[in-house]
């Protein structure tokens, strides 16, 4: 089955009619959903009709029965008024014989009485006729039950069959989704909750030199907010989440957007209100665009104010009329403002990864606005670590590399690397 491209996502530019195995089945899943649905329906509907035939054919039955019965006594009546005029005769030598032995007003009475029985007869034969019609048509509603209901069930074990064929597919392409989904968080994770290893194919553009350890300490250190700072490291331990092309799977465990990866690493790192188990903003609440308005989570930060863990928006469809844009998470310089570097997922097929930051660029895909996520009045969120815990941290993993540990560089005005420049989301 060949599916056409889906409409793009935040991150995914259009002509690019991006794709992937991932998003193919979870698009025949949703199909099969609907047909499901529908099936469902069908075999409650062919249910229903089926009770109301049933209570039909159980009325018509009696009905039929009644007609029955109505019939055999209106045969019974005009045999017996038959029977009588037979007995008293016509008036012929019944009558001179009444004439003889009973005079003439014994006579008259008799044909009258003969004329009333005639009379008798004619309604007794008229209402079995309107009997027999009656009974004719019973039989034949009865009938047009029994076959509809017939149909009925036949529809019952057709909607049946369709929809445990239907349930099958849908399990199938589920396990199927499922097995896309085998790499998982990083598991090795030190006291100060960054990574101690590097997730193959995750550092990037040189980020590699540096390592998920030390580039987490140090984002760590330069965080705008505790909060941020717990958001760093969610994101780092999430290196490697597959893309959820076209949206799809975006609240997995480990799948997401751009939207979806710097929104949960707030929400499940930090402990803010800006994802939910079943739903995450997408750039439209961050920018804001498109008449949505904007979350209050995400505040205005300066450019030249930009710390580890503030979110960098980008139009990444400057032409206008596409339903997304673009954000990453900045995560600061580790070698004193010589590099800086950010986070986000951006690619069908590809991961969460670490590149060096945009920057704030006017064309190609223009930087759009720079936004600090805070908390709420009110909201309750979680404890970060120690500062002292990341400061240990980072000592030991120098004193082990017999190196002696980097100072942190003095904050600068972000600025991108020479080499890099904004790529296509």
């Amino acid at each position: 089955m060949i599916l056409p491209p889906p409409p793009p996502n935040d991150g995914v530019l259009p002509n690019q009619g991006q794709i992937d195995a991932y998003l193919q089945l979870n698009t025949q899943r949703e199909l099969l959903v609907v047909r499901i649905a529908t099936q469902q329906a069908q075999l409650v509907g062919a249910r229903a009709q089926i009770t109301a035939l049933n209570v039909q054919e159980a009325y018509s039955g009696t009905s039929v029965q009644q007609t029955v019965d109505a019939l055999s006594a209106a045969k019974r009546r005009v045999d017996n008024v038959a029977n009588k005029i037979y007995q008293q005769g016509d008036g012929g030598l019944g009558a001179l014989a009444t004439v003889l032995t009973g005079g003439p007003d014994s006579f008259i009475q008799r044909l009258n009485q003969v004329q009333m029985d005639r009379t008798s007869a004619n309604r007794a034969v008229h209402d079995a006729q309107t009997t027999r019609t009656a009974a004719a048509l019973a039989e034949v509603h009865d009938a047009s039950l029994t076959s509809q209901l017939n149909t009925a069930r036949a529809a019952e074990i057709s909607a049946m069959s369709s929809l445990k064929v239907l349930v099958a597919q849908l399990a199938l392409v589920d396990s199927q989704m499922s097995a896309l989904d085998l790499s998982k968080p990083q598991t090795a994770v030190g006291a100060d909750g960054c990574p101690t290893q590097n997730v193959a194919n995750t550092l990037r553009g040189g980020a590699e030199a540096f390592g998920a350890a030390r580039l987490c300490q140090i984002a760590v250190s330069q965080a705008a907010t505790p909060q941020a700072a717990l958001a760093i490291k969610w994101a780092f331990i999430h290196l490697g989440a597959a893309y959820a092309c076209g949206g799809a799977g975006r609240m997995e465990p480990f799948r997401m957007d751009c939207s979806s990866f710097v929104s949960r690493a707030y929400a499940e790192g930090a402990g803010l209100n800006t994802a939910g188990a079943t739903w995450a903003p997408s750039t439209r609440n961050m920018v804001p665009w498109d008449g949505v308005a904007l979350d209050p989570h995400y505040a205005y930060v300066a450019p030249a104010d930009l710390r580890a863990g503030d979110l960098v928006l980008y139009d990444s469809c400057p032409q206008g009329g596409c339903p997304y844009k673009h954000v990453v998470m900045y995560i600061g310089s580790p070698d004193g403002g010589k590099t800086f570097w950010m986070m986000h997922t951006n690619s069908c097929g590809d991961v969460a990864k670490v590149e060096p930051f945009y920057g704030f660029p006017t064309a190609g895909e223009p930087f759009l606005v720079a936004r600090r996520v805070v908390a709420l009045p009110g909201e309750v969120v979680h404890a970060p670590a120690p500062p002292v815990t990341a400061a240990a941290a980072m000592k030991a993993a120098a004193v082990k590399a017999a190196a002696k540990p980097a100072a942190t560089p003095k904050a600068k005005t972000p600025k991108p690397a020479k080499s890099a420049k904004p790529t296509k989301a």
